[in-house]
């Protein structure tokens, strides 16, 4: 069942995306470092608010997952993300051109 607000879908759907995707804005994304490294790379000229949400299937602290920040800053630092804990999950929304993509702790 589809949970609408407004009249928009917000439903959350979570797939198995694969290794060199560029996100969308409000993808969902399960990561599965059993079988090697991931580089995803975040959406190019996001709007504020756009969010991305990245899941890891539990070996990232051997596979390390890279966002690419795609020429946007993450966290206000022009430097790419690594995710390198076993199982970790998190959220990022886009704020604005001086802090770009921000970690979001509650969802």
């Amino acid at each position: 069942m589809a949970l609408y607000v407004g009249g928009t879908n917000i439903d959350e759907t979570w797939s198995l995306v694969a290794d060199g995707t560029t996100l969308t804005a409000g993808q969902t994304a399960f990561a599965n470092t059993n079988a090697g490294t991931i580089t995803y790379t975040l959406p190019l000229s996001p709007s504020i608010g756009d969010q991305c949400k990245i899941i890891d299937l539990g070996n990232a602290a051997t596979n390390n997952i890279t966002i690419d920040r795609n020429s946007e800053p993450i966290q206000g630092s022009a430097a790419n993300m690594t995710i390198s804990t076993d199982s970790a999950a998190i959220s990022l929304v886009y704020s604005n051109a001086t802090y770009g993509w921000r970690l979001k702790y509650n969802d």
